[in-house]
């Protein structure tokens, strides 16, 4: 049996001093994508945030990579959070920073003081993710679909157990939508132990079947999709990169 990577229990999810998901469970196992669906207003990025130790949970237990974050000091959260990569509008990129500037500040910030070291990792990820020609651009000058892809390849610098994507596929067009989830199926999953989606966008998770819990009435329920996945040769996307 595969290692939990993250447990959920009987948790109460809040939104400020409202309720907004009662008595929910999750599981994460190591080597799982699993998808998180819900609307906007469904609670599911106030779920996502919890998870990921940015909202206190009030009521249950959560488990991650070993730890129980209620038992934890500041110091040893700082630490158990730096294991995560997260991919958030309410984490955005810097906006008086380049993108290559953006990379290695987090490695700085992440007590990474070689720089030849967080030079060489800024180039792994920008390379992955085909960001070359943007590597000099600020954020504001980036398309969606391109800032999508920086926030990940920043999100990858530490090389995280878990990556967890906030509705990364809301805006993009469909062309992009495929490549990115053809990057996360086929390059990503080979990358990050564990990957958590949350998405208020259904059909191109149907493409790529996991594991999907529906957030719907304050209820946190499981969903099959049916197998609709298209061959990858079917796809437009350069086999270097997404």
């Amino acid at each position: 049996m595969r290692k939990l990577n993250l447990e959920l229990n009987a948790a109460d999810i809040y939104a400020g001093q409202y309720l907004i998901l009662d008595n929910i469970s999750l599981k994460l196992q190591e080597e799982e994508i699993i998808y998180l669906c819900g609307s906007p207003n469904s609670g599911m990025q106030s779920l996502l945030r919890t998870l990921w130790t940015e909202f206190p949970l009030r009521k249950g237990h959560l488990k991650i990579l070993d730890s129980e974050p209620k038992s934890l000091d500041a110091d040893s959260l700082a630490a158990l959070r730096q294991r995560f990569g997260i991919v958030s509008q309410t984490l955005p990129l810097l906006d008086n920073l380049s993108i290559e500037e953006n990379l290695l500040f987090i490695l700085e910030y992440t007590n990474e003081f070689n720089l030849q070291t967080r030079i060489e990792r800024t180039n792994e990820v920008i390379s992955l993710f085909g960001l070359e020609q943007w590597r000099q651009q600020h954020p504001a000058q980036l398309s969606h679909f391109e800032l999508i892809k920086a926030q990940i390849a920043r999100a990858l610098l530490n090389h995280p157990s878990i990556l967890f994507l906030d509705d990364p596929l809301l805006l993009l067009k469909d062309s992009q939508r495929e490549q990115l989830m053809y990057c996360i199926h086929n390059q990503l999953n080979q990358i990050v132990s564990s990957i958590l989606i949350g998405s208020s966008v259904y059909d191109y998770l149907e493409r790529y079947p996991a594991p999907t819990w529906q957030i719907q009435e304050g209820r946190l329920n499981r969903l099959d999709l049916e197998l609709t996945k298209q061959s990858p040769s079917a796809l437009d996307i350069d086999s270097g990169h997404v």
